[in-house]
C-alpha cells in the first residue's frame, strides 16, 4: 500500500513507520520542519516538507491508500499558535488536499465528480487520526483534536471517506521523551528523590506502546469498516493515578517519599479510560495489561 503519515519523526509516529515497513508498504512522511534537519533518515521512506506548494503537487500525483495523522502538540509551555497549528490547522490542509484528488472533486463547480460512482470504488480513501479519549473542554489541545474530528465526520458524510478518529489513552513505552509525567516519575523514582504529586485520585488507562502500534497497524490493512468511526483504545482498565505511582515505586524498590496532595489539580481534571467494545470487534487485542506493560518497559530501559 501506499501510506502517508503526518508526524512521523514523533515518538508514536517513528514506530508505526517502522512498523509499515516490515509489510510492502510505501511510505511518504510529510514533516512541519525541513526535512534537512530530520535526524531519522530512512532510505525507504520519502520525507515531505509541509509547503502549501509541495503538498498540492503531492496529493496531485501520488494516490495514497491510506493517511495517518500522528502529528501532535500538548499544551506543556507551548505556544497557543503551535496547539492550533499542529493538531488542527497542519492536518486539515491535508485532509483538503487529500480528499480534493483522491475523489476528483471539481472545485470550480464544487461538485462532486464521483459522487454517483461510490459503491464502484474498489477501496474509499482512509484517514486514520490519532486524537485522544479526554473531554474536548478539558484544554486546547484537546479541543483542537476533536474540532478536526468533526472536520473528518463532515468529509465522511460528504465525500465517503473512510475517516477513523482513534480516541487513545495515555500511552507509554522506553525512551518517551523526558519532560512527559511518567519519565519525570521514573527518574526520580530510581535517583530516590521525593516526588511532589496530587492527590491522584484521578483515572486514567495507560497503554503499552506497542499495543498503540498494533492497533493502527490493524486499522491500516482492516476491510470492511463503516466510513466513520470514534475507536476508543487504551487497555480497558483505568488505575487511579496514585495507584500507578504506588506501583512504580514497588517495582524499582525506590526510597522516593511520594508528596499526594502538594500539587493541586488542574480545573476540571477528568477520569479517563476506553471501552473496547468496537476494538474487539474489528479483531482488536491488547497484548499487555498497564501492569505488565510497564514491566516489559522498565526491564527494556534496564532498571528491572
Amino acid at each position: 500500500m501506499k501510506i502517508c503519515i503526518l508526524g512521523g519523526t514523533g515518538y508514536l509516529g517513528t514506530r508505526i513507520i517502522s512498523e509499515l515497513l516490515k509489510e510492502d508498504n510505501e511510505v511518504f512522511c510529510v514533516c512541519r520542519k525541513n526535512t534537512k534537519n530530520i535526524k531519522c533518515q530512512n532510505n525507504r521512506v520519502k520525507y515531505v516538507v509541509s509547503d502549501y506548494l509541495v503538498l498540492k503537487e503531492l496529493f496531485q500525483n501520488e494516490i495514497f491508500d491510506c493517511i495517518i495523522n500522528a502529528s501532535c502538540t500538548y499544551m506543556n509551555g507551548t505556544k497557543i499558535d503551535d496547539v492550533v497549528e499542529s493538531n488542527l490547522i497542519f492536518p486539515m490542509r491535508i485532509l483538503s488536499f487529500a480528499v480534493e484528488y483522491y475523489y476528483a472533486i471539481n472545485s470550480d463547480s464544487n461538485y462532486f465528480i464521483r459522487v454517483k460512482q461510490k459503491k464502484e470504488i474498489d477501496r474509499h480513501l482512509r484517514f486514520i487520526s490519532i486524537g485522544t479519549g479526554l473531554p474536548d473542554n478539558f484544554n486546547l489541545y484537546t479541543y483542537t483534536k476533536k474540532e478536526f474530528n468533526r472536520m473528518g465526520k463532515f468529509f465522511s458524510n460528504e465525500y465517503g471517506l473512510e475517516f477513523i478518529n482513534v480516541e487513545l489513552e495515555n500511552y507509554f513505552g522506553e525512551k518517551e521523551p523526558k519532560n512527559r509525567f511518567l519519565p519525570t516519575v521514573i527518574d526520580k523514582l530510581k535517583n530516590n528523590i521525593d516526588i511532589q504529586l496530587t492527590q491522584g485520585e484521578q483515572f486514567r488507562d495507560f497503554i503499552y506502546v506497542e499495543d498503540v502500534v498494533n492497533a493502527i497497524i490493524l486499522l491500516v490493512n482492516k476491510k470492511d469498516i463503516p466510513l466513520y468511526i470514534d475507536l476508543p483504545l487504551g487497555t480497558g482498565d483505568a488505575p487511579s493515578v496514585k495507584e500507578l505511582v504506588l506501583y512504580l515505586k514497588k517495582l524499582l524498590k525506590s526510597k522516593s517519599k511520594l508528596l499526594f496532595g502538594a500539587i493541586p489539580l488542574r480545573p476540571n481534571e477528568p477520569s479517563s479510560y476506553a471501552n473496547l467494545a468496537l476494538y474487539k470487534l474489528l479483531g482488536g487485542k491488547i497484548k499487555y495489561s498497564w501492569k505488565e506493560g510497564f514491566k516489559v518497559m522498565l526491564k527494556k530501559e534496564g532498571l528491572l
